[in-house]
């Protein structure tokens, strides 16, 4: 369930330019009391962006209208960023703040998660098990045998991953494949 205000018009941050603004505030030391508004400039609608991310990433995503569920959030978001864009002005001239692209900001999101998805196992287990428990329901006859066929899908999609990396590797060095 998205609700209906994230549906609507949400702000969102990219990590990145967080980052960046928390590096030119440290070194504007005459504004070190002042409070700045750091988020995307374009509005983040649920809706419009997860056919985006699918586009990213090569997916074609099924949405699909579920009505919520009395007492139970998907996630939870702060209420000034539901009333659409937050201005970010002051950060852009006091700050020379300049946002990242929205599509930008989910392109190389989705591309951290990607690649952290293959190369960690720490990672890539937190996600899955966030996907269990938010997605699948437990109580499901087939629970146990749904949750062993995606970790046994997962693993084989990572070692292939891996395996083709390590050949392409391998072809850009001169070397033989396997």
């Amino acid at each position: 369930h998205i609700g209906g205000d994230v549906v609507e018009a949400t702000s969102v941050t990219y990590v990145e330019d967080a980052a960046q603004a928390i590096l030119k505030a440290i070194d504007a030391s005459d504004n070190w009391d002042e409070a700045y508004n750091i988020a995307c400039e374009e509005v983040f609608n649920a809706t419009e962006m997860l056919p985006a991310l699918g586009r990213i990433l090569g997916r074609d995503p099924a949405l699909l209208g579920v009505s919520k569920l009395p007492g139970e959030e998907s996630f939870t978001v702060f209420p000034s960023v539901t009333r659409g864009p937050i201005d970010v002005t002051k950060a852009r001239e006091a700050l020379g703040f300049a946002p990242t692209p929205l599509e930008k900001a989910l392109e190389e999101t989705a591309g951290w998660y990607e690649e952290m998805f293959i190369v960690s196992e720490d990672v890539r287990e937190g996600m899955v098990e966030e996907f269990i428990e938010h997605v699948l329901d437990d109580d499901d006859d087939d629970y146990d045998d749904i949750v062993t066929r995606l970790w046994e899908t997962i693993n084989e999609d990572v070692k292939e991953e891996k395996e083709r990396r390590l050949a392409s590797e391998r072809r850009a060095s001169g070397g033989e494949e396997l």
